[in-house]
């Protein structure tokens, strides 16, 4: 079972491993400065997102019981400044997630005080980990059966949204200036996610082996795909027109 420390370290282990293993650095777009994002929280929700994404082709979770199966297609996602103004459009409503809905999906929020003023990386960790523990808080409960969300599974719904195979992007955005019931200020933080969201009935993603389905260049040891015009799959490797690219673990 993760830990928050065992997050971290993966993903501090996913940033460093990224580039050896073939992938191109994911750019982080400078978008408009009207929000507290810069570039390196957008690099960092960036990077947990496919941490986690990629945990599940790691070989040696085969022999974890608690783990979902594997992916034959894990896009990997890439940030986006659209999907952050849309995001910080839904920050200023302020927006409670306890009663997580399939009514209402496509965006995560997370809501609750900074440590120390000015620490939003740690804030951007913690909203993170939230999302991600609705599955392991909810797992044994209620089984994904055949990877297709049910009304049990609601309460999973902010891990299941960052776990849509075919997504291909992400935006967030804060908002500092949130207030309750009681004039007791917090902070809420939202990522809305591209299409596809998370559907009641609709697979998350295809089980198979990693980069089965590749339809772009897909690094075997992370098993994301990074969709490129010119790639072409053949035999489960990823050529373009004169390299290969796939590198194997």
């Amino acid at each position: 079972m993760y830990t928050l420390v065992a997050l971290i370290v993966f993903v501090q282990t996913f940033q460093a491993s990224s580039k050896l293993y073939g992938y191109k650095d994911v750019e982080i777009p400078e978008c408009d400065n009207y929000t507290i994002m810069n570039h390196n929280l957008r690099r960092d929700i960036t990077y947990w997102h496919n941490s986690i994404r990629s945990s599940l082709q790691m070989p040696w979770r085969e022999n974890d019981r608690d783990r979902l199966p594997n992916s034959s297609h894990m896009n990997l996602l890439n940030y986006d400044c659209e999907l952050e103004k849309t995001a910080y459009n839904i920050a200023q409503s302020c927006p409670d997630n306890s009663n997580p809905s399939f009514d209402y999906t496509g965006s995560n929020n997370y809501t609750g005080e900074l440590l120390y003023e000015g620490y939003y990386a740690s804030f951007v960790l913690r909203a993170y980990w939230s999302w991600y523990s609705t599955w392991e808080a909810n797992k044994n409960g209620t089984p994904l059966e055949d990877l297709k969300p049910t009304n049990e599974n609601a309460p999973m719904i902010p891990f299941l949204q960052t776990m849509v195979g075919n997504m291909t992007k992400l935006g967030c955005a804060f908002n500092l200036n949130c207030m309750n019931s009681t004039n007791s200020s917090f902070v809420s933080f939202v990522c809305q996610y591209g299409e596809p969201h998370v559907k009641l009935g609709i697979p998350i993603y295809t089980n198979g082996t990693p980069c089965s389905e590749c339809v772009g260049s897909c690094v075997r040891r992370h098993g994301l795909m990074q969709q490129h015009n010119l790639l072409i799959c053949r035999n489960n490797k990823a050529f373009d027109q004169t390299t290969f690219i796939l590198q194997h673990s």
